[in-house]
């Protein structure tokens, strides 16, 4: 008899296949090489840096493409964690930040402790785990909506644990996190001050409707797919997908993703699975579905947003 976890549905192998690629353009990488710099620092005068972009930038991809790239080891008598990652939740305080990485850590007690008794095992366990690089994904959640106190209290800490443990930082989030170094600044010595620890922050945008770059990343995307599929870099489609993603990864993928399980994997992806897979997408209660417009309503929905 078959375990119910054996029954469980799963996507098509050619969906799967898909999702299990990671669409890269010059952007990603000159992205990539600045957390590598980052990471270089580790053990002598660390430099942070601060990863910034929109809700499905690829931000989540790229932190992940790197991670992986360096995986903890097992010796004989410790693990060793070259990268410790975290994402926060919503209204965070900087004790939840210290018991999160605590976690990461393994700290069978994170949240047992006064703040500077988490930070002491911190110290302890970072140095133990050999961890070189410090993650932080959706940092703006530790910004306050009304006051200025938790935010410095988080840059505090961070540049706490920079000095002492010598372990650089990166800080990922949506543009408005980039107020962890600003709000901070003043009445800050310079040598006090986060920001003076960090290199400049690094944005993932999204490709201009037009340009060079968008109908080069939707190429890319036409080759990755593996399936036969509308020429996704037509003048038309690239006006609907734009319409239908602003130039962000996340909401290609998901349309692509959906349009894909809905074919065998031999059938052509056409225009009708792209209008099916966008009523199913994280994009349908907010727009109407460019797949379904014609041409000139595009057009215009593109107009009107260009003039928001």
């Amino acid at each position: 008899m078959q375990s119910p976890s054996n029954n469980a549905p799963r996507r098509k192998p050619h969906t799967e296949a898909f999702l299990q690629l990671t669409i890269r353009n010059q952007q990603f990488d000159l992205a990539y090489q600045a957390i590598s710099r980052c990471h270089k620092t580790a053990g002598l005068k660390p430099k942070s840096m601060m990863l910034l972009g929109a809700s499905g930038a690829g931000k989540s991809t790229l932190l992940h493409l790197y991670r992986k790239a360096f995986p903890d080891a097992e010796l004989e008598d410790r693990t060793l964690r070259p990268i410790l990652y975290i994402s926060l939740p919503s209204r965070v305080t900087v004790n939840d930040i210290l018991s999160g990485l605590l976690e990461a850590c393994g700290d069978p007690e994170p949240q047992k402790g006064t703040a500077r008794s988490l930070l002491n095992r911190l110290y302890g366990l970072t140095k133990s785990l050999g961890v070189q690089l410090i993650i932080i994904d959706e940092i703006q959640h530790v910004l306050p909506e009304h006051t200025h106190r938790r935010t410095q209290e988080a840059a505090d800490m961070i540049k706490s644990i920079m000095d002492r443990s010598l372990i650089p930082f990166v800080l990922a989030g949506l543009p408005h996190g980039n107020r962890i170094l600003t709000d901070t600044v003043k009445g800050k010595h310079s040598e006090d001050q986060l920001i003076r620890r960090f290199n400049a922050s690094v944005q993932l945008k999204p490709p201009a409707l037009g340009s060079n770059a968008w109908k080069n990343l939707m190429a890319v995307y036409q080759k990755t797919i593996g399936v036969p599929c509308i020429n996704l870099s037509s003048d038309e489609m690239l006006k609907r997908f734009y319409l239908a993603s602003n130039g962000l990864h996340g909401f290609i993928a998901n349309v692509l993703e959906h349009s894909l399980e809905s074919t065998d994997g031999n059938e052509q992806i056409c225009i009708t699975h792209l209008s099916e897979a966008f009523d199913v997408s994280s994009c349908a209660d907010l727009i109407e579905n460019p797949f379904k417009m014609s041409l000139p309503q595009v057009e215009r929905a593109l107009a009107l947003r260009a003039n928001v």
